[in-house]
């Protein structure tokens, strides 16, 4: 994917957006490892995290551990509020 991305000046401008999404992702996958695996994190804008979950359950478990998920990543550099 990045290798398309560098190859298209206009694509290109998402990388940096591509990027953080991924680390993000990998942050989230370690600090919530049993249910990261079904969600995703979607957009990360202005200290704001979107997340999706595949179903009302899962999204109801990890709503849960919201307040350990902020606190992990605050100490790993990302300010989530």
């Amino acid at each position: 994917v990045t290798d398309f991305l560098r190859a298209h000046d206009r694509m290109a401008t998402l990388l940096p957006a591509v990027t953080r999404l991924i680390a993000l992702q990998k942050e989230c996958s370690a600090i919530l490892p049993a249910l990261f695996d079904s969600c995703a994190v979607m957009q990360f804008e202005t200290g704001q995290l979107v997340l999706s979950a595949p179903n009302a359950a899962l999204a109801t478990k990890l709503r849960q551990q919201l307040p350990k998920l902020q606190e992990n990543l605050a100490k790993r550099g990302w300010q989530v509020s």
